[in-house]
């Protein structure tokens, strides 16, 4: 029986030690050190127990010795068990402390994660903006490219045009160019046939500008040369009158009456007159601008008193008033003078290419049937008109003005 309980005791202290090492194990160190303690006091009051039993018998003694080893083995054993607890709660500890370290770690990492996360997911949103805007602008640049491809075409057209009314302006220049050199050509040749005809006693104004030109000068001495006029009267006096003055004074016969409206420039032609010595031949008078007294015409004309007096006038120049003066200026003269012409009269119109005068003719040939336009070839600028009978006119004469 004795054996038996020793056998219990040492299986219940097998079993203690199994489960404080287990506990130690596994980190229960108040639950291994309560089941040593409790251990330790079943086997103390055992051994009391058996003591009182069997202190009388040496049974009892050796029990007493196996239960003092027992006990001694069991102090090793706890020792042991102790020290392999402390140990493993050292090591439990540092492994704690470590996977401590790896989970701080980790929440780093993870916070460091979401943060560069956080930082991509601002950084794509703002790129995704950044597209977006430079979507649109290439949008607008794609739409400005379209509106500059088409602007391109439209240019090309516009340059193919403007090359070609550039073609046509440089032809309608070089036309113009043939005709002005022409008409130069031919104002020289006229000029220098009026030097050779006439030959001035002094230096002579000059031709052009407000002026009759060369070719128009040459084509009214032309006409007294070869009408010998009696009387010719010129409305708006300068370079002209000198140069008719000096044609009459080489036919020994006829004179000049030349009006003009302006007392400055009546005066200077009338010192041209004294200066040349053609006092006898011309005339000089100044006839205001006035009322011109004819239905559906405001614009003014030359007083017709002052040249009421002049009758059977064969060559009637008409060279003013000016064009400043008012819509169609000159067409008073031929009307207002119609019943002072001579039989046969010429008309000689100045500046008849100009749209006012080209309207007057018409206005004449309308009004006056007897007034057509002569055969005498008129100059770049001058219009020749012949009073003739209606009976009388010409067949094939150039009509229009």
């Amino acid at each position: 029986m004795g054996l038996t309980r020793e056998r219990a005791i040492a299986g219940a202290a097998c079993v203690t030690a199994v489960v404080v090492a287990v506990a130690a194990f596994l980190g229960w160190w108040h639950v291994a050190l309560t089941v040593m303690a409790f251990a330790q006091a079943a086997v103390i009051v055992a051994l009391l127990d058996v003591r009182r039993r069997m202190a009388r018998s040496h049974d009892v003694r050796k029990i007493a010795g196996s239960f003092k080893s027992v006990e001694r083995r069991l102090d090793n054993l706890g020792a042991r068990m102790l020290a392999a607890a402390e140990t493993s709660r050292v090591e439990v500890a540092d492994k704690l402390a470590e996977i401590a370290r790896t989970v701080e770690e980790r929440k780093v990492v993870e916070t460091t994660l979401r943060a560069n996360l956080e930082n991509v997911a601002a950084k794509a949103e703002d790129n995704r903006a950044k597209v977006e805007a430079w979507a649109a602008e290439l949008e607008v640049w794609r739409h400005g490219l379209d509106v500059v491809r088409s602007g391109v075409g439209d240019l090309g057209k516009r340059v193919d045009v403007a090359l070609t009314e550039a073609e046509k302006d440089r032809e309608q220049q070089d036309k113009r160019q043939d005709l002005a050199a022409a008409r130069y050509i031919r104002q020289s040749e006229a000029l220098i046939q009026l030097y050779e005809w006439v030959r001035p006693r002094c230096a002579m104004p000059s031709l052009g500008g407000w002026a009759l030109d060369p070719t128009g000068v040459l084509t009214l001495l032309e006409i007294v040369r070869r009408r010998q006029p009696g009387l010719v009267v010129e409305l708006g006096s300068g370079t002209s009158t000198i140069w008719l003055g000096y044609a009459l004074e080489q036919l020994g016969s006829g004179r000049l009456v030349t009006i003009d409206h302006d007392e400055r420039f009546a005066e200077q032609t009338r010192t041209h007159v004294r200066t040349h010595g053609l006092e006898e031949l011309v005339e000089v008078r100044v006839a205001p601008l006035v009322d011109a007294d004819l239905p559906g015409h405001a614009t003014r004309w030359y007083d017709h008193t002052v040249m009421a007096d002049l009758t059977d006038i064969d060559l009637l120049v008409i060279d003013g008033p000016p064009r400043s003066t008012g819509s169609m200026a000159r067409y008073p003269a031929a009307v207002r003078l119609r019943d002072q012409l001579g039989d046969g009269a010429v008309v000689a119109l100045d500046d008849a290419t100009r749209p006012d005068e080209r309207e007057v003719v018409q206005r004449w040939r309308e009004e006056i049937p007897e007034l057509v336009v002569s055969a005498v070839p008129p100059g770049d600028a001058l219009k020749v008109l012949t009073l003739q009978p209606s009976g009388d006119r010409p067949s094939g004469v150039e009509q229009s003005p």
